[in-house]
């Protein structure tokens, strides 16, 4: 029986976690805005015509956190993306026994559920999660609701 944790999508934090095309677009050209604005913190100095070492260490500091912001947003997105089109086409159906769920509060306009399910179905072994969700419906303990499984990737989504 294998270790590996299941998980969902993306960055794992919200189910259904599909990363869309127009999500993806969005996080790389955030990223990319990110990366040209690393590239921009060392250029003004230059431009302005006060290139010292006063000016380049601040900005070759916000290049490295800019440049890490850009990078975090794209590697994100790329995971995201592959993960939903393994979901796409490579699933097998599969379905969702909610076993529990509690109020999860992400700020005080955010509320969400974290939902404990058992995920089973043909030819998948069955198998426990929790994940969270901002869904406006709540579930019921008991609810069945449908799902998709990679076994191979140890991947899943709760689709509601």
């Amino acid at each position: 029986m294998s270790t590996k944790q299941w998980h969902q999508p993306g960055n794992d934090k919200l189910s259904p976690a599909e990363v869309s095309p127009a999500r993806y677009r969005h996080a790389v050209i955030t990223g990319v805005v990110a990366g040209l604005l690393a590239v921009a913190c060392v250029v003004y100095p230059f431009v302005i015509g006060r290139a010292t070492l006063g000016m380049l260490l601040p900005a070759l500091s916000g290049t490295v956190v800019a440049g890490g912001f850009g990078f975090s947003f794209w590697w994100t997105a790329k995971k995201g993306r592959r993960d939903t089109l393994l979901i796409e086409h490579a699933s097998f159906p599969a379905f969702a026994d909610v076993l529990s769920v509690q109020d999860h509060k992400w700020s005080e306009t955010s509320p969400g559920y974290a939902i404990e399910v058992r995920v089973s179905g043909p030819d998948i072994q069955p198998f426990q999660a929790t994940f969270k969700s901002m869904q406006l419906r709540p579930v019921q303990v008991g609810e069945r609701l449908g799902a998709r499984v990679v076994p191979a990737a140890h991947l899943y989504q709760v689709q509601f």
